[in-house]
C-alpha cells in the first residue's frame, strides 16, 4: 500500500506530530485518525488473514519519525503483553477488539523483572480509538475475542530509544497465576459485518491457551 492513496493534507498534520511532545501528539492525533480512516478504504486488497497471531501489513514510509500500520487479527489470536518507546494510538478498522491495559507496581530496580496488575479492559469497535504514552505509560496486549478476523490501523511517534518497547515475557517464571490476567474468550463474540479475507485458522498451539502468571520477566523487542 502506498502513501500516495491518502490524502495529501492528512498526511501533512500526521508529519507535524513528531515535532511535539506525546501529551500533546495525543491531543491532536485522534482528529486526524478519524480523517484518515474516512479518506481512504484501507481494507481494500488485503492478503487472507490467517495464521495464530497478528499480520503487519507495512504503510510506506512516511519519514518524519511518525510510522503507520496496519494489522490484521485472525481470531482468537492477541499479543504479548508489551509496551512501547514512543507514543501511540490505534483504531480499529473492522471486527473486535480487546485491549488489556497494565501497570507497573515494581520500582524497575531490577533489570529483568516486573510487577504487573492490570489496571482495565476494552473492547473496541470499528471506529474507536485507544492511546498510548511511552514505556510504562502504556503496558498493554490487544487481543480480537471473536470467531472473524479483524483489522486495526495503528500511529506511532518517533522512538525515544533504539530498542523500540519491552515484551514482558512469563515463560521461564513460576509465580502464582493472577486468574484475571489471561483473555476472556467465552463465549466468543460475533463475526464482524464487513467480510474479510479469512482463512479459517487450525487450532492454536498448547502455548496460547496456558494461563498466564502475574510476575513477568522484560524482553526488549521492537513492536
Amino acid at each position: 500500500m502506498s502513501v500516495h492513496v491518502l490524502q495529501p493534507a492528512v498526511l501533512h498534520h500526521l508529519r507535524s506530530l513528531a515535532d511535539l511532545r506525546p501529551e500533546a501528539a495525543l491531543r491532536e492525533a485522534p482528529p486526524l485518525l478519524a480523517a484518515l480512516l474516512q479518506s481512504t478504504n484501507l481494507l481494500d486488497d488485503l492478503p487472507s488473514i490467517d495464521g495464530h497471531g497478528p499480520t503487519l501489513v507495512p504503510l510506506e514510509d512516511m519519514s518524519g519519525g511518525i510510522t503507520l500500520q496496519l494489522f490484521l487479527w485472525p481470531a482468537g489470536s492477541w499479543t504479548p503483553i508489551h509496551d512501547h518507546t514512543s507514543w501511540g494510538i490505534y483504531a480499529c478498522l473492522a471486527g473486535i477488539l480487546l485491549e488489556d491495559r497494565y501497570e507497573r507496581l515494581d520500582d524497575e530496580s531490577q533489570p529483568d523483572e516486573a510487577h504487573l496488575r492490570r489496571a482495565w479492559r476494552a473492547i473496541w469497535r470499528p471506529g474507536q480509538q485507544s492511546q498510548l504514552m511511552p514505556y510504562n505509560g502504556g503496558i498493554h496486549r490487544v487481543a480480537n475475542p471473536s470467531l472473524g478476523p479483524a483489522a486495526s490501523l495503528h500511529l506511532y511517534g518517533p522512538p525515544m530509544s533504539a530498542i523500540d518497547g519491552r515484551t514482558y515475557d512469563p515463560a521461564t517464571l513460576s509465580s502464582a497465576i493472577a486468574p484475571e490476567n489471561p483473555p476472556t474468550f467465552h463465549p466468543p463474540m460475533p463475526p464482524p459485518d464487513r467480510p474479510l479475507p479469512y482463512r479459517q485458522p487450525s487450532p492454536p498451539p498448547e502455548h496460547l491457551s496456558a494461563p498466564r502468571p502475574s510476575r513477568y520477566t522484560l524482553k526488549f523487542t521492537g513492536h
